[in-house]
């Protein structure tokens, strides 16, 4: 048996780069095609609990509402400047709980260069529960941007639907309506203070009103009077997704009171079978994808999760030629999921935490994409194992294994029980002495490419708190272009690494393939654990590189050394995050205009890198420190393989 399973293994090792290639192709495909109703699932409730088919609304916008409109709509008469006061005086009004809490960030020290400070009032209001021990919360969010002067429709929408709450004695929850300012700036101060945690970053005043443990929040953002439809954001900060029933339950609830429904600026839309149908779940999902590899929050609720609270944004919409949608369908729809929610037992745990949206009514769960991620990785596992073998085999150990062979088939022969029994212990052995158990001797040169490869990712990870000890340039250049200059300027030091530290020179061609393995090994590692956790992230990063890290290896060959070259610079993360701007953008832009779309990928460009760098530090996003020390140096080992 065990010789068998060595021919097997040898055989597949030999042919390690038609089975990657298969693997690879069979991986995009397979996951190309989740995305077709034969192959993916439709959505359904697991949580009974919710019965948002029997929830029975009551909410009407009426006089009252009208007037709150009114007074929104005439900032400089109504609050004169001063909105939170009267934000707390309507709430108190209402027989609400009402509180203020101002807070401060301070960006970073070590970041002089992003250096400014923010200030900002959030008001809440809590709704006590009438019938129990006030143990449980839920929260219904609106923001204060801090682009906008007014008029403010989610908050009519808010204190209405406060107003009708106030009169009912259901509520087996309490409620928080809470008005944030400075958008997730302001979410992180707020949860912060409510949960009792110490913010090296953010300052806020002592939180004199709270509840009990929240369970969800929902998140209400209106531009417009006017709205055509609801958009519904789920991703949240670092990947982090809600449950499955949650996203459910708005859907149905907002379907029911014939608001129609969107996902990631898509609407929602009935085709007949065949490629238009198939084109637009794709690109949703895509799109879904993008936001959820990038990190960061697509709205305000994303920073719920990271305290355990389930939470997803409503953003209205309008689209020109349709219809409008009234506050009171909207109202209707908001209030049955608040009493839907009101009616849960314990926390959201029966459905999915772990899942692709291809339309509101479609889900692909991790049972269903891992696996192509599956198909994909074969290639690097095997690679690494080749190369392994190749550095590590010697013509004795080839000589002592044919030799071992043929005393093994002879034994075979015998029908002798003891024979057999030290056949079987012969193979064994044989097993044991699989090129590929066996340890190379040195692993000091190997070891020194990587650890420099490690330590130019820390370099371009620091590169920007250095900034504290340069002085300013005198010609004019903007803080944030400066960071970025600073940035690219590290990555271009670091990509001269095979010339500025002549490590790879001294390499022989089996300290190669020993580097190129390990390599693998670290890759696929990295693979695995990111698409557990954001598997939007892991996949695109192994799509993008997986092919590439394969091709490259030592050679003689110049055109062949400089193609190298070529593949693995477009591998780069820099080079894999514009492009991946770039087909957002292409995706997201209602427009065919090519240079509109390249000006839009610009600018999502230079913002998200800023923006993931400014986050990882107030927020605890990983995107930046992920790609600079775990992907980065991976990748300049690689790029040291394709100049030797």
């Amino acid at each position: 048996m065990a010789t068998k399973l060595k021919k097997l293994f040898e055989l597949v090792v030999r042919h390690h780069t038609k089975i990657s290639l298969l693997g690879y192709i069979v991986g995009v495909s397979w996951f190309v095609a989740l995305v077709h109703p034969l192959v993916n699932n439709k959505t359904y409730l697991s949580e009974n609990a919710l019965l948002p088919g029997m929830v029975d609304t009551r909410y009407e916008y009426g006089r009252a509402a009208k007037l709150l409109k009114a007074e929104v709509e005439n900032p400089s008469e109504t609050y004169r400047g001063n909105f939170p006061l009267w934000l707390m005086e309507k709430m108190m009004a209402i027989g609400l709980e009402s509180y203020q809490q101002n807070f401060t960030v301070q960006f970073p020290k070590e970041l002089p260069i992003l250096n400014e400070q923010i200030s900002g009032t959030n008001v809440y209001g809590i709704l006590r529960a009438p019938r129990t021990a006030r143990m449980e919360a839920l929260v219904f969010l609106v923001p204060l941007k801090p682009e906008k002067t007014g008029p403010f429709y989610e908050v009519v929408l808010l204190l209405s639907l406060a107003e009708l709450f106030r009169y009912n004695t259901y509520w087996a929850k309490d409620i928080i309506f809470l008005v944030v300012d400075q958008n997730e700036i302001g979410i992180q101060s707020w949860l912060d203070e409510y949960h009792g945690i110490q913010s090296k970053y953010v300052k806020s005043s002592r939180m004199l009103g709270r509840s009990g443990a929240i369970q969800a929040a929902i998140n209400l953002e209106l531009d417009d009077e006017h709205i055509s439809s609801m958009e519904i954001l789920v991703e949240s900060l670092n990947g982090q997704l809600p449950n499955l029933d949650m996203v459910n339950m708005v859907v149905r609830l907002c379907q029911s009171e014939g608001v129609p429904v969107a996902l990631k600026k898509l609407p929602v839309r009935h085709f007949n079978d065949g490629w238009d149908e198939y084109r637009s779940s794709l690109s949703t999902m895509v799109s879904m994808m993008f936001n959820q590899a990038s990190g960061r929050p697509s709205a305000n609720h994303g920073l719920f999760p990271k305290y355990g609270i389930e939470a997803v944004t409503l953003r209205g919409r309008k689209n020109a030629g349709t219809g409008s949608v009234s506050f009171s369908r909207l109202g209707r729809a908001l209030e049955g999921m608040f009493r839907s929610l009101n009616s849960l037992l314990e926390s959201f745990h029966q459905s999915f935490f772990f899942y692709l949206l291809s339309s509101t009514s479609r889900y692909v769960s991790i049972g269903l994409y891992m696996p192509p991620l599956g198909c994909v990785m074969i290639g690097p596992i095997l690679a690494a194992i080749s190369c392994w073998i190749s550095s590590v085999e010697d013509k004795e150990r080839t000589q002592k294994d044919k030799q071992n062979k043929n005393s093994d088939k002879c034994e075979n022969d015998e029908k002798d029980e003891t024979r057999s029994e030290k056949t079987e212990k012969k193979e064994e052995t044989n097993l044991e002495e699989f090129a590929f158990t066996r340890i190379p001797r040195y692993f000091g040169k190997v070891l020194r490419v990587i650890l420099a490869g490690h330590f130019m990712g820390l370099l371009i990870f620091i590169s920007p708190y250095m900034l504290r000890y340069i002085e300013m340039p005198p010609f004019d250049l903007q803080p944030s272009d400066l960071v970025l200059f600073v940035l690219f300027g590290a990555f271009l030091l670091s990509s001269s690494m095979p010339f500025l530290l002549r490590l790879t020179r001294s390499l022989t061609e089996r300290d190669v393939l020993l580097l190129k393995s390990i390599s693998l090994v670290i890759y696929t590692c990295q693979v695995g654990c990111l698409a557990t956790i954001n598997f939007s992230f892991g996949f695109f990063l192994a799509i993008f590189t997986v092919p590439t890290f394969l091709f490259v290896h030592s050679t003689q060959n110049r055109i062949r050394r400089l193609f190298q070259v070529v593949l693995v610079s477009i591998s780069s993360p820099p080079f894999i995050i514009f492009l991946m701007t770039v087909v957002y953008s292409y995706f997201t832009t209602e427009t065919d205009n090519y240079h509109e779309v390249m000006q839009n990928s610009k600018t999502l460009y230079s913002d998200g890198i800023l923006s993931s760098l400014r986050d990882s530090v107030l927020i605890g996003t990983w995107s930046y420190p992920v790609t600079m020390l775990v992907i980065l140096p991976n990748w300049l080992l690689f790029w040291s393989i394709a100049w030797m």
